[in-house]
């Protein structure tokens, strides 16, 4: 579930979701009724032109999605690391040119954010990650180009 919170941050941040609560996620539960995930509902507040992350204008009306979480898992961290708004023309449709710029600079933050995370050693392996030096290695290329 941590994990999961975790990507939903780091989502929330990309389309500048300005209204993140408990009372707009959901969790995901597995035929055993054991929760396996997490999962963001009510986006219709999302990728305003000028959206900024919690705690950075002193505003009491600031939207409530924190900046890039501390720590980000290494398959998050790669799948963010190879994302490409402009490569899927679905995605950004409907959006205006201003608002596709702002999601384009929150996203090249989050990769900004990680790239320092990586270097800093604050990249989460879960246990049950396949191949974690696998994973590692591609993230290691994407981070240094080597």
């Amino acid at each position: 579930m941590q994990k999961g919170l975790s990507d939903l941050q780091v989502f929330d941040y990309i389309i500048g979701h300005a209204d993140r609560n408990p009372g707009n996620w959901i969790y995901i539960k597995d035929a055993h009724n054991n929760i396996t995930g997490v999962r963001g509902i009510d986006n219709d507040d999302s990728f305003g032109q000028r959206w900024v992350a919690k705690g950075t204008t002193g505003d009491q009306n600031e939207p409530k999605t924190p900046d890039v979480p501390p720590v980000v898992d290494v398959t998050t961290a790669i799948k963010i690391l190879n994302l490409d708004l402009g490569a899927n023309a679905n995605l950004l449709a409907g959006l205006s040119p201003a608002e596709i710029t702002a999601a384009r600079d929150r996203l090249q933050h989050v990769k900004d954010e990680i790239i320092t995370r990586a270097r800093a050693g604050h990249i989460a392996v879960l246990a049950n990650e396949a191949n974690p030096n696998g994973q590692l290695a591609t993230l290691r290329l994407l981070v240094n180009g080597q």
